[in-house]
């Protein structure tokens, strides 16, 4: 920092008509800007200090306030993918009439695909997010753990050609819709 001596004008210049009409703010700004420059000067431990300790508790006060919505963005755009493939393979249930064949495409692709879903899901849990992210981050973990469970329902009722299942199906569904719906808004 370049420090220069300021100058110094006489009591006298306050004095002078012509100085007081051309430059009468000039006199006081000065006197103000060399106090400020001897305040400074005399007290640069102490300035210095105040000035870390307030950088110090930005970058504290920052790095608290760490904002994972971006990344959080990305991870829910994977997770659409992986959701979408998820949804195909369940699908294809739809148009199978063997019960042993759909229990096998629920066990080999159906339940991984959801499984992988749920695992991206929580990786999203120690980011820092608004509570409005938050909530639909905890919706989308409720989502993953659901269709995981429906995954294995459905396994459990096509491998065992039984409909004793279908009252907890039900439920299942029902939640899973419920979650949709409060996702949409």
């Amino acid at each position: 920092m370049l420090w220069c001596k300021w100058p110094t004008f006489s009591p006298d210049i306050l004095k002078d008509p012509i100085m007081n009409e051309n430059v009468w703010k000039l006199p006081q700004a000065v006197k103000i800007l060399h106090g400020a420059v001897h305040v400074i000067t005399n007290n640069k431990k102490a300035i210095v200090g105040i000035a870390g300790a307030a950088s110090i508790a930005a970058f504290f006060i920052l790095k608290g306030k760490r904002d994972d919505t971006p990344l959080f963005e990305r991870t829910l755009l994977q997770m659409n993918t992986v959701e979408e493939h998820a949804v195909q393979q369940m699908s294809k249930l739809q148009h199978t009439q063997d019960f042993n064949k759909a229990a096998l495409i629920l066990q080999d692709s159906t339940l991984p695909v959801w499984q992988n879903f749920q695992q991206q899901v929580s990786t999203t849990k120690k980011l820092k997010l608004d509570k409005e992210l938050e909530r639909k981050r905890q919706l989308l973990v409720e989502y993953a753990d659901l269709r995981v469970d429906q995954s294995k329902l459905l396994y459990k009722a096509f491998s065992e050609n039984t409909n004793s299942y279908d009252q907890a199906l039900g439920k299942v569904y029902d939640r899973i819709n419920s979650i949709l719906d409060e996702l949409q808004h």
